[in-house]
């Protein structure tokens, strides 16, 4: 299996999941499809300059964050079970 390989910007906005959003390192990781060892890597490279430079977020801008998180793994959820549908009604005789 090919290794995958990241754009800096992606690896960038991750490191900033954890530096910036204060979310879990396990979170990042799960909602993101890394490896640990990835992410502190990425951390260890990226860490000390962050390149957006900015503030932690606000208690609204966070629950505006947690709230998107919520909705695209529901999105997602409904996306597989779609996905599964087709494929059973695909299969089956008419």
């Amino acid at each position: 299996m090919p290794k995958k390989t990241y754009s800096i910007e992606y690896k960038q906005r991750a490191v900033d999941l954890v530096k910036v959003s204060g979310v879990k390192r396990e979170q990042v990781c799960k909602d993101l499809g890394i490896s640990m060892s990835a992410l502190n890597k990425w951390t260890t490279q990226f860490g000390s300059s962050s390149s957006s430079g900015s503030e932690p977020l606000t208690a609204s801008e966070r629950d505006e964050l947690n709230r998107l998180r919520r909705e695209t793994l529901r999105l997602q959820q409904e996306c597989d079970f779609l996905k599964k549908t087709a494929n059973y009604f695909a299969k089956s005789p008419v």
